[in-house]
Order: C-alpha cells, then sequence, then structure tokens
C-alpha cells in the first residue's frame, strides 16, 4: 500500500488493531467509545488488505493448478501470457488506495474529533463549574429546565457544539488553559495538524491541497493545487498519536478533574 511496502498486502490476523499501543484497564466513557470505534477502524483496514492478499494466493494456486493439468505447450504459453497481463486484486487495491486511505483516515480523524467533544461533555456534566465563562444565558432558556443538571447539560452542549467548530489550536488553548490538559506533545503536534487539514481537504476539496492546508500546516506554497497523497503509513502514524493523545488526556481528566472512570469489561468495545 506504500512505494517501499511488499506488493502482496500482509494478512489482516498478523496487524494489531491497536497498532501496538498498551491499552488502560480504566478509562472515561469517553474513551470507551474512542476505543472501539478505533479497533473497529484498523479492523476493517486490515479485513480488506488481508482479503486481497487472500485472494490473490488463491489465484495463483489456481493458475498453477490448471498448468499442470494442461498437456498442450502452447496453450500452456498463453495461459502464462494472460497470467502475466492480468489485472489482479492487488492492481485494484493500488490503484484505489488513495480514496481508501482518504476514508480510512476521515475516519481516524472524526473518532479522535469525537472523543475530545465527548471528554468535554462529561467533564462539564461531571463538574459544572469549570462552565464558568463570560457567556451568558438568556432567561427563556433557563426557564425551559426543570432542574440545574438539565440546565448544565444544555449549556454544555451548547459550549462544545461551540468548540467543535474551532482548529485544533483553539482546542488545544481551551483544554490547556481551563483544565491544564494538553492534548498531544510537540512531536505529534504536527501529524494531528497535518491529519485533521488532510480530512478537511478530503472531504471538501478532493484532497487537493489548498491556502487554508498550507497556511495551517506550513507546506510548500508550490504544493497548492496539487492532490496530497495519503500512504498506509500515514494513517498509522497519525492513529497512533491520536490513541496516545487519548490515554493521556483522559487519564489527566480522570486524575485532575475526577471525571468518573470505569473498568473496561472488554477493551475497545
Amino acid at each position: 500500500m506504500n512505494a517501499k511496502s511488499n506488493p502482496k498486502p500482509q494478512a489482516a490476523s498478523s496487524r494489531s488493531p491497536y497498532l501496538g499501543v498498551r491499552l488502560p484497564a480504566t478509562g472515561t466513557v469517553s474513551c470507551n467509545e474512542y476505543l472501539a470505534s478505533f479497533r473497529q477502524i484498523n479492523r476493517f483496514l486490515y479485513f480488506v488488505i488481508g482479503m486481497a492478499g487472500h485472494i490473490e494466493k488463491v489465484s495463483e494456486s489456481a493458475h498453477s493448478a490448471l498448468l499442470s493439468v494442461e498437456d498442450d505447450l502452447e496453450k500452456q504459453a498463453q495461459m502464462e501470457r494472460d497470467w502475466r497481463e492480468r489485472r489482479s486484486t492487488i492492481d485494484d487495491l493500488r490503484e484505489n488506495r488513495q480514496f481508501f486511505m482518504e476514508v480510512v483516515l476521515v475516519r481516524h480523524v472524526e473518532n479522535y474529533l469525537n472523543y475530545l467533544s465527548s471528554l468535554l461533555r462529561e467533564i462539564f456534566v461531571s463538574r459544572p463549574e469549570t462552565l464558568r465563562s463570560s457567556d451568558k444565558i438568556d432567561l427563556e432558556t433557563v426557564l425551559k429546565h426543570d432542574s440545574i443538571q438539565d440546565l448544565v447539560q444544555t449549556v454544555a452542549e451548547r459550549k462544545v457544539e461551540s468548540l467543535t467548530y474551532s482548529s485544533f489550536s483553539s482546542l488545544e488553548e481551551f483544554f490547556s488553559n481551563r483544565f491544564s490538559l494538553v492534548l498531544v506533545d510537540d512531536k505529534g503536534r504536527q501529524k494531528v495538524i497535518e491529519a485533521i487539514e488532510a480530512r478537511n481537504i478530503s472531504v471538501h476539496n478532493r484532497c487537493v491541497i489548498n491556502q487554508r492546508y498550507i497556511s495551517r500546516t506550513g507546506a510548500k506554497q508550490t504544493d497548492c493545487g496539487e492532490l496530497k497523497a495519503l500512504w498506509i503509513g500515514d494513517v498509522e502514524a497519525f492513529a497512533k498519536v491520536a490513541t496516545l493523545s487519548v490515554l493521556a488526556v483522559d487519564k489527566g481528566a480522570r486524575k485532575r478533574l475526577k471525571v468518573p472512570g470505569h473498568r473496561f469489561s472488554k477493551l475497545g468495545g
């Protein structure tokens, strides 16, 4: 799936759905939901790759079997030529690599951003005092609720919704200033930003690099108008950084903010 990889995809069973990341035994509800989706995305990715490899192996076995029972040398030669010129499942996978990688990357990015939104909701509901801000709530909104708990839930939803449309830098700043939580370290930040912006141009610009992508990622100006090529290594690198970010933030939220943690009966689902 990338320029330097073995032409035959690796079997899905040999790939870890968690990319070697050591998972905790406990976490927030948001963390458990993130891990469940993370596992599903990666299992689908490796299933498709493994299935393509399996189909190719079966095809090779069938071809060899047919050759072994064919006595006509001319027909054997023609069968060999047809085999070399055929379009294989691996060829189809290679041709559709960009589309496939975009789909998987978008799902990983959405899963990560959904985790941050969901965790914010958990924090606000369990610690209503963290909602303090200069934002005003109109009297009509207050009177629509039967309890303070219901009002807090509504205000939390509004805050989460407004933050969801912010840039990643704004989210980082909010988590840091409000909760003293670091979303990602300096080493992983660039990977996260590039992945999020790749998701944006995939969804809104057919993965063609535009000025917004360049300004937010620091890409070269000459890249404008070019396709942002994606490889499996890019997807796995972001997925691993995002998961390490989730685990670190989740641990901090439970320890620092006392957000309730739950023992996972089954990791990631």
